[in-house]
């Protein structure tokens, strides 16, 4: 199985997506705007991961309440999951693990891998 295929794998493995996740916690609802920028990603980048977060059911896409179209288009917003928050809770606690265990493992191993 590949860390693509599995979605706390892959939430471990890719900072920025967990990093989007981890915003949206804070704030509830997010704009795509406002998240990705807030992050200083690339818009394909964003995109692509705010895809992968879909798939896995870790983070809803809506329009919000009272949206209203602009042109041809109406803005999005994202909120966090209930899945997307068991996986939050599942990190925090990896990142304890981690950090106990931190001169074991190496700071050079786990440093990088907590976030928390």
């Amino acid at each position: 199985m590949l860390a693509t295929d599995n979605r706390l794998a892959y939430v471990f493995t890719h900072p920025e997506a967990r990093k989007v996740l981890q915003l949206l916690e804070k704030g509830a609802v997010g704009s795509y705007e406002k998240v990705r920028t807030s992050l200083g990603l690339h818009p394909q980048e964003f995109q692509r991961i705010v895809h992968r977060l879909e798939v896995f059911d870790l983070v809803w896409a809506r329009a919000p309440k009272g949206a209203r179209w602009e042109g041809r288009r109406i803005r999005i917003a994202f909120e966090l999951s209930p899945k997307g928050h068991a996986l939050l809770e599942t990190l925090q606690v990896m990142d304890r693990v981690m950090l106990a265990h931190r001169e074991e493992l190496g700071p050079r191993t786990v440093d990088p891998l907590v976030l928390s």
